[in-house]
């Protein structure tokens, strides 16, 4: 061998060990990769340019990146740039990679990573500030650069060509010791360097990196403890996702993919499948469904029970499958749903008999068209892979599918849904969101995105709920069609904004959050604030005279039926001064004292002997948190109770009082207490709080539509009551009355409101007829028409609206027909953001605590939050 040869041999042995040496050792000299410095278990990661996150931030249409880009993030950010100064802003515009670490104490740490290609020496730069603190430490032989500036802390370093901050010190250490272990940086990773080369950060865009293999883990101080174990299943389903979000472009240039699991039953049979058209499905799928998931399948291999498998389902089973989430259970999980394309539905339905007779059968009837039967265990989805979640399935043939469900219910609700033509085949809206996505793929997402956040909102701890405010997902529903490249699975997005409905405000509001009841609201929610954590929460019923209590942030917490719809005003009291509050209203059959987990105190219900005729009024006649509750019934009494549910003196009955429609009116002044009650026949009843006649009755011979009101101001009692014509009777404390007309329309079916909106500090008269509105108010000793309104169609409904910050209230009304609420003024102004999309009275309250206001309204099957601009 030649010296040549012999230098040549010893090169490439060189080059070798180097290449050998460079998978597990950092060498000298040699630059890194910004990515070379994420820790490898980092469970979110987000790459941009700072450009596109400032486009991005002022971007005023729905960005999914909402969800994914935290407000750590953004603050810690810009922080930095102000704390570098105006001459060392981030040079040329650089990808930055941010690094996201869950904390139990902080939320979310965020380590920034960027090339710095010596453009900021961090010594340099700090040792020139004035009344810096910095404390340098060595880790690792780097220099990592403590810093408290301008009530800021932060830590730096520079790792060769690589800047790194982040608002904790430890965050550098752990990159440090990432970047010196090459051997498991993401670099080495082969799903990641895939997916990440699928899209890459530009000027314009938000590239964000999900970690399936550890986002459970990671994200475990920021879940809900209990389900931890339903998150699992994100590793099953792959090993990395991203997604790329454009600032200026629109919803269907949004880009996403993710690295599926070679051992997922259901993506290898997908991979094994050709894609085709998955709209052949949306004939069997009715429209109520939350989520649904359509894959092409072929030749699906169980790793459990694989003889089963082949034996009863494999002979039937067709080229699709689809997964499904529909309306809400009793305990806040979903119905869940399987539906399979069989081949042919005969033998499909003698299979399933054979195998019910195997694995268990626990009864079967008929439901209209279809046999159903209830199979024993998990066995299917646990064929499938996906586990245990759906015990003792229902199972029907269905046309061209079979159909298992978790649910007898919503198994039942689906096939009638089916027999109706109510499917997503005839949902325009649906359809028409589906025009820019391809008609053949490998594979189909859908959801609607109030629905969906009443299931996601059970992941999160409940001290973070808060801190989300409401449904990130600020869009209706989300489309998306899924096309393999091997294990690489490419997502096209169709979004759908959350729109408003017929005329449109001036100045639109956003949605916070929207809420699926099941089924028309029946009231209009009232907002109180929980006096155990000072949060606020919204009480509702719907016409199945189910009851809600909802989280500020638009998760229900608890649900539950009562005997018949409410007919009170809720109210929130403290019983025994206890700080826990309790929600007081009644029925017609009885009258509720329910905490706040929903349950009924001891003692409650108290159950009538005789329906009552009106709701009931609830009266702490010494602001002692010792509760009164009063109640007008069809025998013509009325009844007084104490909270332990005995009767009070000189209300055991209370009789003759009439047919009471309207609830009792209680109001004090001048030391005294004043009991109102209005009958159907026009006669006016005032009592005192035993039960004696506070002065004599009142035969108006008239009829009343809502309940009279009262003020106190400046020495001046006044008690009114407005007729259905507009007549108005305002009576002292001694019995003394006179009358007012109010003009207002036809004056026909007049609806009243005595509230304080204009002029001085007495209450003012506003009369709706009709579509029309009409405000009265005294000037000195004048009384004077302030202005008349007109609606677009009859207003069923008009109330007070106060906000904290005004001294006056302000005028609610609603139309159902036209699902309209509005907003006006004490000039009779409609405010710019209305009307919007209701079917209820709305208040306002500060719900986030952040001093914004947010509406919130029924709307048919829903519950609105609106916030304000």
């Amino acid at each position: 061998m030649n010296k040549k040869q012999k230098i040549i041999i010893g090169l490439l042995a060189a080059a070798i060990l180097v290449a050998v040496a460079g998978r597990f050792l950092r060498l000298p000299l040699l630059n890194v990769h910004p990515e070379e410095a994420i820790p490898q278990h980092t469970a979110l990661l987000l790459a941009f340019k700072p450009e596109a996150l400032g486009a991005w931030g002022q971007k005023k249409e729905v960005n999914l990146a909402e969800i994914f880009v935290p407000e750590a993030l953004r603050l810690d950010l810009a922080d930095f740039q102000k704390l570098m100064g105006k001459n060392k802003n981030l040079p040329g515009n650089p990808i930055i990679w941010a690094a996201v670490q869950p904390t139990r104490s902080s939320g979310m740490d965020v380590l920034f990573v960027l090339e710095n290609k010596g453009s900021i020496d961090p010594s340099k730069w700090l040792s020139s500030q004035k009344n810096w603190r910095i404390r340098t430490s060595i880790f690792k032989n780097h220099e990592v650069m403590s810093v408290e500036a301008e009530g800021q802390k932060f830590a730096v370093a520079n790792y060769r060509n690589l800047l790194l901050l982040a608002r904790h010190a430890y965050l550098i250490e752990n990159a440090i010791s990432q970047i010196k272990s090459p051997s498991n940086s993401l670099c080495r990773d082969g799903d990641f360097k895939k997916i990440a080369s699928h899209t890459a950060p530009d000027d314009d865009g938000i590239q964000v990196f999900l970690n399936l293999r550890t986002f459970n883990a990671q994200f475990a101080p920021l879940l809900n403890p209990s389900k931890l174990l339903a998150m699992e299943g994100l590793e099953k389903v792959g090993s990395w996702a991203a997604f790329y979000f454009p600032a200026r472009k629109k919803f269907n240039e949004w880009q996403g993919a993710f690295t599926a699991n070679p051992d997922n039953v259901l993506l290898a049979a997908n991979l094994r499948a050709s894609g085709h058209s998955f709209k052949d499905a949306f004939r069997a799928l009715p429209d109520n469904l939350t989520f649904f998931n359509w894959f092409a399948v072929k030749n699906i291999k169980p790793d459990f029970k694989a003889g089963d498998w082949s034996k009863y389902f494999q002979p039937w089973v067709g080229g699709e499958i689809v997964l499904a989430l529909g309306e809400p259970l009793e305990d806040n999980e979903a119905e869940q749903f399987i539906l399979l394309q069989a081949k042919k539905a005969d033998k499909a339905e003698a299979s399933l008999a054979a195998y019910a007779g195997k694995a268990g059968n626990l009864g079967e009837y008929d439901f209209q068209l279809f046999k159903v039967r209830q199979l024993l265990g998990t066995e299917v989805p646990e064929m499938l892979g996906l586990g245990k979640r759906m015990p003792n399935p229902y199972v029907t043939v269905l046309g061209e599918y079979v159909l298992f469900s978790n649910s007898k219910p919503g198994l039942e609700r689906w096939l009638g849904k089916y027999l109706a033509g109510q499917t997503f085949s005839k949902n325009v809206r649906f359809l028409q969101s589906l025009r820019s996505l391809p008609v053949e793929a490998d594979g189909f997402l859908y959801f609607e995105s109030s629905k969906l956040w009443q299931q996601l909102s059970q992941l999160p701890d409940e001290r973070l709920l808060p801190a989300l405010g409401g449904n990130p997902f600020q869009f209706g529903h989300l489309a998306a069609t899924m096309e393999r490249k091997g294990n690489l699975c490419n997502l096209t997005f169709s979004v759908s904004t959350a729109g408003q409905d017929g005329e449109q405000a001036a100045t639109p509001a956003s949605i916070l959050w929207k809420v699926p009841l099941a089924a028309k609201a029946s009231m209009a929610p009232v907002v109180f604030k929980n006096p155990q954590n000072g949060e606020m929460e919204v009480f509702i019923q719907d016409e199945n005279n189910q009851i809600y209590l909802v989280s500020k942030s638009g998760r229900i917490l608890w649900r539950r039926k009562l005997d018949g719809p409410i007919r009170s005003k809720v109210e929130q009291i403290e019983l025994h001064n206890n700080r826990e509050g309790q929600f007081a209203f009644s029925t017609g059959n009885g009258i509720y004292l329910v905490d706040r987990l929903g349950e009924d105190i001891a003692g409650f219900p108290l159950k009538l002997q005789t329906n009552a005729t009106n709701g009931v009024t609830v009266i702490d006649f010494f602001n002692s948190h010792d509760y009164q509750f009063f109640i007008a019934c069809e025998n013509g009494n009325a009844y007084g109770f104490d909270e332990k549910g005995s009767p009070v003196e000189g209300w055991r009955p209370k009789k003759g009082i009439g047919y009471v429609r309207l609830p009792l009116y209680h109001y004090q002044a001048a030391g005294k207490d004043f009991m109102v009650l209005l009958d159907t026949t026009g006669r006016m009843q005032v009592f005192q709080k035993n039960g004696e006649e506070r002065f004599p009755e009142k035969k108006l011979e008239t009829v009343f539509l809502q309940a009279p009101d009262f003020q106190e101001e400046k020495g001046y009692a006044r008690m009114v009551a407005c007729d259905e014509h507009g007549k108005v009777f305002v009576t002292n404390l001694n019995g003394d009355q006179f009358g007012l007309n109010l003009k207002v329309g036809k004056n026909e079916a007049v609806l009243f409101l005595f509230a304080d909106v204009t002029g001085d500090e007495r209450k003012d008269y506003i009369g709706a007829s009709g579509a029309d509105l009409a405000a009265y108010f005294y000037e000195g000793k004048d009384f004077k028409k302030k202005f008349d309104y007109q609606f677009r169609d009859i207003v069923d409904g008009i109330f007070s609206v106060k906000w904290q910050k005004s001294k006056k209230d302000f005028i609610g009304a609603f139309c159902k027909n036209r699902r309209q609420i509005y907003l006006l003024d004490g000039e009779g102004r409609l405010f710019p953001q209305f009307p919007l999309a209701g079917t209820t009275a709305f208040s306002i309250s500060d719900l986030l605590g952040d001093g914004i206001p947010v509406v919130v309204v029924g709307n048919e099957e829903s519950v609105f939050a609106y916030r304000m601009e």
